[in-house]
Formats: C-alpha cells, structure tokens, sequence
C-alpha cells in the first residue's frame, strides 16, 4: 500500500512539474519574441539560454536547446559577455 501510495505521489508530482515547465516554457517564448522584436540583443542571450535549459530540463529537447544556445553564443560573442559565452561553449559542450 505504502508503495502504491509513493507512486501515486510521485506521478503527481511529475505531472505538477511538467505543468510548470510548459507554463514556464511559454512566457519565455514570448519574452523571447518581445526582446528580439525591439532588438534587445542581451537579453535576448538571455531568453535564448533560459530557454533552452526549460526544453533541455522539462522536455528533454537537446538538439532545439543546442541551437538555442548556439545563437546565444553568437550574441555573446557580438555584446562581450565573456561569461555567457564560455557557459554557451560550456553548454554545448564545446
């Protein structure tokens, strides 16, 4: 009983998780959209490498966060953001 309880319990939670990653997986999609419409170039790095970590994380999408953060290492490079830029290499894997 206690194990059928503990699954119970762990399906829901998954379930809860999920949920917030598609929720979270929105809004960063529209900030996304707003910041590269008024050509905010860093934070639109931004969106792009918290993006890609929610599709990584909450859908395990690892080819779309990997071209994600490839364009995010592209605007690192262009606005000298040493950091972000070896976390995008960092990322990627590189």
């Amino acid at each position: 009983m206690k194990t059928k309880l503990l699954l119970i319990f762990i399906i829901t939670k998954k379930k809860n998780l999920m949920a917030y990653y598609k929720k979270s997986k929105e809004l960063q999609t529209k900030a996304l959209l707003i910041r590269k419409e008024i050509n905010e170039r860093q934070n639109t790095m931004y969106s792009l490498v918290d993006l890609a970590f929610t599709l990584m994380a909450g859908e395990y999408k690892f080819d779309t966060a990997s071209v994600l953060l490839q364009d995010a290492l592209v605007l690192a490079k262009e606005t000298e953001s040493n950091d972000y830029e070896a976390f995008c290499y960092q990322s990627i894997g590189m």
